[in-house]
């Protein structure tokens, strides 16, 4: 698979996409340890051991999501309810949206996703406190450019001025753009 990442500030790097499955085995090992701890407490009769006193860790908050709608544009009103419900104490929720919504549409309105039969898929994926990304897969294809120009304003322009980064990949079957948003540092 091809990735390429674009952040901010207009810089580009290519290079191999993300692997999730990192992320999917830190979660698993951290749900099976959870499980061992709360066997071995009911074991002892509900006594909590001294040395399981340490917090959990962070990846019991990881929130994910992922939904495949029908290729047509009537669709993204779904997506952004559906979003509003995994998002709702992201203080960038609202960016988050804007911008899924805009890449649903452009899977919707601009790649093979508009052909009957057609689909993609909005993943999202929040850690509270760390960032919150999302991500569209649609049906690839070239894209069908409805209409140029500086009076209309672009999907990607607009994932570009809001996303702390964003970036695409794609293979054979099926193109992704992703965009990831930072979590505002609290005081």
């Amino acid at each position: 698979m091809r990735s390429v990442m674009r952040t901010g500030r207009g810089a580009t790097a290519t290079g191999p996409a993300p692997c999730r499955a990192g992320a999917d085995h830190r979660v698993t090992i951290g749900l099976l340890a959870a499980t061992v701890a709360v066997v071995f407490c009911l074991h002892l009769g509900g006594r909590i051991p001294p040395h399981f006193t340490t917090p959990a860790p962070t990846t019991f908050g990881l929130r994910t999501t992922e939904v495949t709608y029908p290729g047509g544009t009537e669709h993204i009103r779904a997506v952004r309810a559906d979003l509003r419900a995994v998002l709702d104490d992201c203080p960038r929720a609202d960016d988050v949206i804007l911008c899924a919504s805009e890449l649903a549409a452009n899977a919707a309105q601009h790649s093979r996703s508009r052909l009957p039969g057609g689909t993609f898929t909005v993943r999202a994926t929040v850690s509270p406190g760390h960032y919150a990304r999302v991500e569209v897969q649609d049906n690839d294809g070239p894209w069908n450019q409805a209409m140029t120009g500086p009076a209309r304003y672009h999907g990607l322009d607009i994932i570009g001025a809001v996303a702390d980064a964003w970036g695409s990949g794609c293979d054979r079957t099926t193109r992704t753009i992703w965009a990831r948003f930072g979590w505002p540092e609290q005081p």
